[in-house]
């Protein structure tokens, strides 16, 4: 069961008519969690959703025409110099960090406290992950998870204690090509690592796809008469 902070409902989501910058400063987000008392505050145009639930997201991509499929880092293990890539479906992905990524578990994590740095290609409509913090002793630890679009566009989070919560987008305009994953201690300034446990893509097939598949249909109706 996910030790999810994040609660879904209209009343906790606080939309800003501009974007924050990337390097946000740790007074501010302070300020946004006291007196908003949400837990996430999302930085994104009308063009992209956001999801907090996984079995939402999912339907929302299907009902889209998206197909998804997923990538668990199950094959890989230990320190890798970046940039690190690897292919999910019809999506390559590619991640990197300043000094490096590890992978453990199933996980994929910054080899330093720092940013963690992913770019798509295959047409990504929708992307989404199950994120964490690790501490110095990699254990789970609580943090303010930044997780900015390519565009710019994206949304300031607070998980607890380690917790395995849920985060999605979908883009409805152009594809997106990328997302940054920065992880800041809190309550506690602590040194943390932004952890990736599963990501998922969702990619509408090409029109020259969909009409393959309407003539392999095809064809099989006419064999069967």
């Amino acid at each position: 069961t996910s030790k999810s902070a994040f609660m879904k409902r209209d009343s906790s989501v606080v939309t800003f008519p501009f974007r924050l910058p990337m390097k946000i400063n740790k007074i501010a987000l302070t300020v946004i969690a006291t007196v908003v008392c949400a837990s996430f505050v999302q930085l994104a145009p009308a063009a992209v959703e956001f999801f907090s639930n996984q079995s939402l997201w999912n339907s929302y991509s299907a009902s889209q025409g998206a197909s998804v499929s997923s990538e668990t880092f199950n094959d890989l293990s230990g320190y890798y110099a970046s940039p690190v890539s690897g292919t999910a479906g019809s999506t390559t992905w590619t991640a990197s960090a300043p000094q490096g990524l590890f992978a453990i578990a199933g996980t994929l994590l910054s080899d330093y406290p720092e940013t963690m740095t992913f770019s798509f290609s295959g047409g990504v409509q929708g992307v989404s992950a199950f994120l964490f913090a690790t501490d110095p002793n990699q254990g789970g630890a609580s943090c303010i998870m930044e997780v900015f679009l390519s565009d710019g566009s994206g949304l300031v989070a607070y998980s607890h204690n380690g917790g395995n919560d849920f985060l999605g987008f979908y883009s409805s305009a152009a594809a997106i090509t990328g997302l940054t994953i920065r992880a800041i201690g809190f309550p506690n300034p602590a040194l943390v690592w932004p952890t990736v446990d599963t990501m998922y893509f969702a990619t509408i097939p090409a029109p020259g796809a969909f009409a393959l598949l309407g003539l392999a249909g095809l064809v099989g109706r006419r064999n069967r008469h």
